[in-house]
């Protein structure tokens, strides 16, 4: 079992075990070839491990040069508890909310009510993915969890809602601003977000839902860039290379409002003879902002 998890700083994060039993599953589950590596499928960068052992307690540190995030925090407790490796439910909402605190989450938006954050929300290809932070929330069984997933299921146009464990998965189908609204909504009603909070929290999903879709756009962009260079769509080379280096610049430095004053600026040069499949990445890009 976990006793407890630490973030002793950004890129230190402590992991108490009961025992020797548990110290080896933790190397079996947490390891390749070196104990003293993480397998590399667990972080996108190396993450080295120290044992240590304090007053008869494993200690597991997990050493970063650079910064841990929110979502590799989340996706230790994930993989210990996906093994077998029981975490106390006060551990998993102490060291989430210690992760929110400190740790980059700059893809995440946080729900708060009453001063402290109740779920996770991330948008990934027109999908929301909403999850539990908070003890009493974890399993989804409270009257606020139970409260959020009927309302939620409520609305059957705009959006599928669909709960896989302990996450709610929101696919949305139309309508994305609607799709937030509604969502927001839903957490109002459940006490899972203060009224206080709604603008900023409604702000980050917006942003969060454009980038989703600025990368969806430019994955599809990128393929008909790749096309041979006697395919009908490379005639309109100069404007989809264009959306590229855009969307590109998007990516790398976020600023949604300079993309969209250089997608129109784009769009105002397009002649009407281009096709549909290309005109509509601006067309969608723009309008969703």
């Amino acid at each position: 079992m976990t006793k407890n998890i630490s973030i002793i700083s950004r890129n230190l994060i402590s992991i108490e075990l009961v025992d020797k039993q548990d110290l080896e599953n933790f190397i079996k589950i947490f390891t390749v070839l070196d104990k003293h590596i993480a397998a590399k499928t667990l972080f996108t960068e190396e993450v080295r491990i120290e044992y240590k052992q304090h007053n008869g307690i494993e200690v597991v540190e997990l050493l970063k040069d650079t910064d841990f995030t929110y979502h590799d925090v989340e996706n230790v407790l994930h993989h210990l508890s996906k093994h077998g490796m029981e975490v106390p439910s006060s551990v998993i909402a102490h060291t989430l909310l210690a992760a929110c605190n400190t740790l980059e989450s700059k893809n995440v938006a946080f729900s708060f009510s009453e001063g402290s954050p109740q779920f996770n929300i991330r948008v990934s290809k027109n999908t929301f993915i909403i999850t539990p932070m908070s003890e009493e929330n974890l399993e989804l069984n409270s009257q606020s969890g139970r409260t959020l997933i009927e309302s939620l299921k409520s609305e059957k146009n705009i959006y599928d809602c669909i709960v896989e464990e302990n996450t709610i998965k929101v696919i949305v189908h139309s309508e994305i601003h609607q799709a937030i609204n509604l969502i927001i909504k839903s957490l109002i009603k459940s006490h899972l977000l203060a009224k206080e909070e709604e603008g900023k929290f409604k702000e980050k999903l917006r942003q969060l839902a454009f980038k989703d879709q600025a990368f969806v756009e430019y994955s599809s962009i990128k393929t008909i860039n790749r096309y041979p260079h006697n395919h009908p769509l490379r005639k309109h080379e100069s404007i989809t290379k264009g959306i590229e280096d855009i969307l590109h610049d998007f990516i790398t430095n976020e600023n949604s409002e300079f993309a969209i004053e250089q997608l129109n600026r784009l769009s105002s040069g397009v002649s009407p003879d281009t096709p549909r499949i290309i005109t509509k990445t601006i067309d969608k890009l723009v309008k969703f902002h």
